[in-house]
């Protein structure tokens, strides 16, 4: 079961669409951990076979650098009930959201213009982010954000080697925890342990470290694919 943190109630609460496989988002705030949590929302509603459609998107430029995927834009609000609201508590009637889910306050000197400028990789705030749980205050330095660079440029190496491997059928009980973690109100920062566990993991052939890398960044979106092929 999807369950979400409702920071009115102060209680996890299970995530029922009111139109069926459809699921109404709405983002208030434009900073850009509520942007990356509303995309995290989107993309686990999507491996549960969800259509989303949200109120309010996100500046190109943001979107494109950050991975964050541009949503179905359901334009001003109706009188439909929306089922996920993301960001403030304070901009939309309580009465029309099924649960409302805030991000902690998060700190980044310079920008995203300014992690660009200073050659790192833009996806090292993503990931630096997603190391979090999302409703703990983040503060991205210049030291997380070098380190989480180096994480990502380690697994994405990893990955690559897995991909020259024969392939293997899809780990689905060595996975099984991270998407439990995802359902369980967004813990990425779980569900990359599992991910990164797998580096260690004697009994998961190469091939399916493969697989399950790939399947588990269909959410993380860090392009853990990027190096396949370039070896």
């Amino acid at each position: 079961m999807w369950r979400l943190y409702d920071a009115r109630g102060k209680r996890l609460e299970p995530v029922f669409p009111v139109r069926g496989p459809v699921l109404r988002v709405q983002l208030c705030g434009d900073d850009l951990r509520t942007h990356v949590v509303a995309d995290i929302v989107r993309r686990v509603a999507e491996r549960q076979r969800l259509r989303v459609v949200q109120r309010q998107g996100v500046k190109q430029e943001e979107a494109s650098t950050l991975n964050i995927r541009p949503p179905e834009d359901i334009g001003e609000p109706g009188p439909e009930a929306i089922d996920v609201h993301v960001g403030e508590v304070d901009c939309a009637e309580h009465e029309r959201v099924s649960v409302w889910i805030a991000s902690g306050r998060m700190r980044l000197d310079n920008g995203l213009a300014g992690v660009v400028a200073a050659g790192l990789d833009p996806l090292a705030v993503r990931l630096d982010l997603l190391r979090r749980h999302y409703r703990e205050p983040a503060e991205l330095t210049w030291d997380t954000l070098r380190e989480a660079q180096s994480v990502l440029e380690r697994t994405r190496g990893l990955v690559a080697r897995w991909a020259e491997s024969p392939s293997a059928p899809l780990p689905a009980e060595r996975i099984r925890p991270a998407l439990e973690a995802l359902d369980d109100d967004l813990d990425t920062e779980r569900a990359l342990r599992v991910l990164f566990d797998l580096e260690h993991d004697g009994e998961t052939a190469p091939g399916a470290k493969f697989e399950a890398a790939a399947y588990l960044d269909q959410v993380f979106a860090l392009d853990l694919t990027r190096e396949v092929g370039r070896r």
